[in-house]
């Protein structure tokens, strides 16, 4: 389990990786992935796992976040960013039941890719959290891509723009 303060910086290649078991992480700091080129992620689980994102919190690398081999859920009130031009700010692995929940005020910058094909047999589902004020979600069908499902908080209010053709494609 990897808990990351508002004031804490973590810097690696990865900035922080979870390989041969599912892993749990909380952000309220800066996660940079620095490795050169493409290859750098800011927390990469290659087994699955969890992640909160807190308000505060900042993860950026090639790929902000990655989940590879397993299952993943992520919530994101803060920012995750790919530091490519059009890059991948979040991915999930094909073949799995991921969630991604977002809160209002997150942000994205780059792609967020729900991992599943609408001709898949497993879904990966988006979630509108409620919070304080109204949340904004851009690119819905082209940014932000293979949700099968997307599910409103009770009490959420989002403006969301996009085109459903591309949500599980």
């Amino acid at each position: 389990y990897v808990t990351n303060a508002a004031s804490a910086v973590i810097t690696a290649y990865n900035g922080v990786e979870f390989i041969n078991q599912p892993g749990t992480a909380s952000n309220a700091g800066m996660i940079l992935g620095s490795g050169a080129g493409t290859a750098s992620t800011g927390v990469y689980f290659a087994d699955g796992g969890r992640l909160g994102n807190l308000a505060t919190g900042t993860i950026g690398g090639s790929v902000g976040v990655l989940f590879s081999h397993a299952a993943g859920t992520l919530s994101n009130a803060g920012t995750i960013a790919s530091g490519l031009t059009s890059g991948t700010a979040v991915a999930f692995g094909a073949g799995f039941a991921n969630r991604l929940v977002v809160v209002p005020g997150a942000v994205f910058q780059g792609g967020v890719d729900g991992g599943n094909t609408i001709a898949g047999s497993i879904s990966s589902t988006l979630e509108l959290a409620g919070g304080a004020g109204t949340g904004t979600l851009a690119g819905l069908g082209s940014q932000v891509v293979n949700f099968a499902s997307v599910s409103f908080d009770a009490g959420a209010a989002w403006r969301v723009s996009g085109n459903s053709a591309g949500l599980a494609s």
